[in-house]
């Protein structure tokens, strides 16, 4: 298949997975700040700090799934977090995710169930988008 997208320069390139989740989050970024209901529990600032919140929670969880998962294939103690090398846990991802979510919504005293079942339509989408990758990738076929 092709995961690499893009060459820059060196070892430095453009991954079809990364292409792929990229458009998969700016499509729920620009789904969730048309919704008008969702406008009525969060502003703005409240919703991309809750995305941002998602994004960074996502990465760290999903590292720590994995490194919990394979310890034993770390080599050398930079390889902790050495991310763009692959080795990110999808359930990892998601456990992060909701704990960061549901504890941002209660601090700022936020309907929780209200606001997660008008992420729970778009959430979907961005997930099918990183699969799509995932197959371009080559790693996820039949």
């Amino acid at each position: 298949m092709h995961p690499k997208l893009l060459h820059i320069y060196g070892p430095l390139f453009v991954n079809s997975y990364g292409v792929a989740i990229a458009i998969g989050l700016l499509l729920l970024v620009f789904l969730a700040s048309k919704d008008r209901i969702l406008k009525k529990y969060l502003t703005r600032d409240q919703l991309y700090a809750l995305i941002m919140l998602g994004i960074c929670s996502g990465i760290m969880g999903g590292r720590a799934l994995y490194l919990a998962t394979n310890w034993s294939d770390i080599q050398h103690w930079y390889e902790i977090c050495a991310v763009w090398q692959g080795g990110l846990s999808i359930t990892g991802v998601i456990i992060s995710v909701l704990v960061s979510t549901f504890s941002y919504l209660w601090l700022h005293g936020i309907p929780l169930l209200t606001v997660t079942d008008r992420f729970a339509i778009y959430a979907p989408l961005a997930q099918a988008c990183g699969r799509v990758g995932c197959f371009i990738a080559g790693c996820c076929y039949g």
